[in-house]
């Protein structure tokens, strides 16, 4: 969904060009496969947090359909929310730079 939703929006395809293992860890490390704002585990899509930003995996967030779906409409969150947001980039970059191997199943 990510890449149709961004080749819709003109995102050049170098931009989408993403290391899939920065992509697992974002998803089961940072995001433990559940929705960032609800905890839910169906539906799951990766989104931009900051539309004003490119698309990168420190800039991609797990929310399922229906949160993705406020957060295109341009939901406004709260500080709390923008502060875990944060926290949860920090924790990628974090992981990252452990430079582990990540073995993908």
């Amino acid at each position: 969904m990510l890449q149709h939703r961004e080749k819709k929006a003109n995102t050049p395809q170098e931009d989408l060009d993403f290391d899939l293992e920065d992509i697992y860890i974002l998803a089961r490390h940072v995001f433990q496969w559940r929705c960032f704002l609800t905890g839910n585990k169906n539906n799951l899509e990766l989104v931009r947090w900051d539309a004003s930003k490119k698309p990168s995996p420190s800039n991609l967030v797990l929310l399922n359909a229906v949160e993705v779906k406020k957060h295109l409409q341009g939901v406004k969150y709260s500080e709390e929310i923008e502060r875990k947001i944060t926290e949860k980039f920090a924790l990628l970059e974090e992981i990252k730079a452990k430079k582990e191997p990540v073995y993908i199943h």
